[in-house]
């Protein structure tokens, strides 16, 4: 006949905290953890999409090589609860601090949440190319909404000249 004896002791100000443990897999895009995107235009939205496992409840991605940690979830627009098995996201700081007139990189760090467990992360380059050669003159209009809720049409345009909105 054997015993089992089980004791315990702790301090009384603990507050006990049990993280489980799951092997998270990390965002592709291709089935790889490591990709890049190339854009000529700033004025352009840069979108992040890829594939990802269909428990993950929520990204996060990072700007400054992992030392601050941002929801993708709290991007308006943006995709990140992975049900489908994607995500999609963009942000005006993917971009921010690019020069027209110069060629840049960032790094940006992607990983996936699944309750308290992390994804190893993934890493998304994104490369711009400056223009080479002077800029070809002219003006390009965009459409940015048209109404007729109240039976007049209203459109809202936006006008650039040599890549800039004005």
């Amino acid at each position: 006949m054997a015993v089992i004896l089980f004791t315990s002791s702790a301090c009384t100000d603990a507050n006990p905290e049990v993280l489980l443990s799951l092997d998270v897999p990390p965002p592709t895009k291709g089935g790889a953890t490591e990709w890049s995107i190339t854009i000529r235009d700033l004025n352009s939205n840069v979108v992040i999409s890829g594939e990802c496992d269909k428990r993950v409840s929520d990204l996060e991605y990072s700007l400054d090589g992992g030392e601050t940690w941002h929801l993708v979830s709290a991007i308006p627009g943006a995709d990140s609860n992975c049900t489908d098995g994607t995500f999609r996201f963009t942000d005006s700081n993917l971009t921010s601090g690019f020069s027209e007139k110069k060629s840049f990189q960032r790094n940006v760090m992607l990983r996936n949440v699944l309750n308290t467990s992390k994804s190893r992360p993934s890493s998304v380059t994104i490369h711009y190319v400056a223009p080479t050669g002077p800029r070809a003159p002219g003006l390009r209009v965009v459409v940015g909404q048209l109404s007729n809720s109240d039976g007049n049409a209203k459109v809202s345009l936006r006008v650039y000249a040599r890549g800039r909105v004005q």
